[in-house]
């Protein structure tokens, strides 16, 4: 070659003019090559300027090996973080469903506790209102037994303690004396013996060995009105005693069963209390456990998306390292093909490679690339205007070069 000779600097504008053979194949080509490139390395924005030489090729390989690299370990963590959520919210699943399983059980023993409860408050109620109505109507008779009851009491303690004193003389004062004289009048009056009987009380009011036959038939009588009214009282209580008996039972039944009803009642309620607890404390871990189980199905929707990320990114990768060798080798084609043909090129160049370039050549490029354009304008959407693609075309063209590494 030689040194003032016009040197064409290979890009993907000019290849379409020295190398029609390959027009429509090596530029759509190209043209996916970088874009997949620049997918991964933006920075890169002088791929479509020149054509890949095989250092410049290795170069940017190498940024992407570490690239991949990172994302392998990328991945690896994703999936190691993955992999432990995923048992995470297995574990969790799983508790929920024993939970889940206890909590029903827990419903079922709480509906039946409850129809317990119910089933005793109302026997409790049954009951009580049975035995109020059991004492209701035998309260009357029951007033008349307990009156019966303390006539006799009465009528003994006169009998036994009261009349003999007064019988005998054996009262100490005459306050005792004047007492027990009003005492056995006031008895025998509210036992419905004669006035002139109770008057004759006042003759005991003397000593045994004062007293005349009056005192002493008055005597008689009021002993006789005592032992009357004591045969006539038990005569009354012996023939009451099987009623009161009876309806004593009856009493006594009833209040067992109220106290009975009221313990099943007291229990019934222990019991409900208790599974109503539990059942409120399973709700309670029923909560913790759904917020864990959102927050570990979170979890994995959020490595799973990385790690799918990671595998995207590493997959793009994979596809710009397949495109630096597709570009590198048509690169090395067109060179071949250029050089067999007597044209000396440069691969690698752009606006850092000024320098003469041959007017017929710069003329096939123009021509050629706007013939290319039209074509692609008919199916793509709308690009620059032609003049302004000459132009640059026209730019990158005049740019000579050499190889550079």
């Amino acid at each position: 070659m030689q040194p003032n000779a016009a040197i064409l600097v290979l890009t993907p504008k000019t290849l379409i003019a020295v190398v029609p053979k390959i027009r429509g194949k090596t530029i759509p080509t190209m043209s996916s090559a970088v874009e997949k490139i620049l997918a991964v390395l933006p920075e890169l924005t002088d791929l479509s300027e020149a054509l890949m030489t095989e250092e410049r090729g290795e170069e940017i390989k190498t940024q992407l090996k570490e690239m991949s690299w990172k994302c392998a370990e990328g991945s690896t963590s994703y999936q190691a973080s993955l992999e432990a959520s995923q048992q995470h919210l297995k574990e969790v699943k799983e508790t929920m469903e024993t939970a889940k399983d206890a909590e029903r059980q827990l419903l079922v023993d709480l509906e039946s506790k409850v129809a317990a409860l119910v089933k005793a408050q109302e026997e409790l109620t049954s009951v009580q209102r049975e035995h109020q109505l059991l004492k209701d109507a035998s309260r009357d008779e029951m007033n008349l037994g307990n009156e019966l009851r303390e006539s006799k009491e009465a009528n003994v303690l006169i009998q036994e303690k009261i009349f003999p004193c007064l019988l005998n003389g054996t009262w100490t004062t005459e306050e005792e004396k004047v007492e027990k004289l009003q005492e056995l009048q006031n008895y025998l009056q509210s036992i419905g013996v004669e006035k002139t009987l109770v008057a004759a009380v006042d003759g005991l009011i003397t000593r045994p060995e004062e007293r005349g036959d009056f005192d002493k038939m008055a005597i008689e009588c009021i002993t006789e009105e005592l032992l009357q009214k004591l045969q006539s009282l038990n005569e009354e209580l012996l023939k009451r005693q099987p009623m009161e008996q009876r309806r004593e039972a009856e009493l006594l039944g009833l209040q067992a069963l109220v106290e009975i009803s009221e313990q099943k009642q007291q229990t019934a309620g222990v019991e409900h209390e208790e599974v109503d607890n539990k059942v409120k404390e399973q709700s309670k871990a029923m909560r913790v456990y759904k917020m864990h189980l959102g927050k570990h199905t979170k979890a994995v929707e959020k490595f799973t998306e990385l790690l799918r990320n990671e595998e995207a990114q590493v997959a793009q990768i994979q596809q710009a390292l397949k495109a630096v060798d597709e570009l590198i080798d048509i690169s090395k084609a067109a060179q071949t093909s250029m050089e067999a043909a007597g044209t000396p090129v440069a691969a690698y160049g752009g606006s850092n490679h000024p320098g003469p370039v041959d007017p017929t050549i710069q003329e096939d490029v123009k021509i050629a690339e706007m013939e290319d354009q039209t074509k692609i304008s008919t199916t793509e959407e709308p690009q620059e205007p032609l003049a302004k693609r000459a132009r640059t075309s026209e730019a990158q063209v005049a740019s000579p070069a050499r190889v550079r590494c």
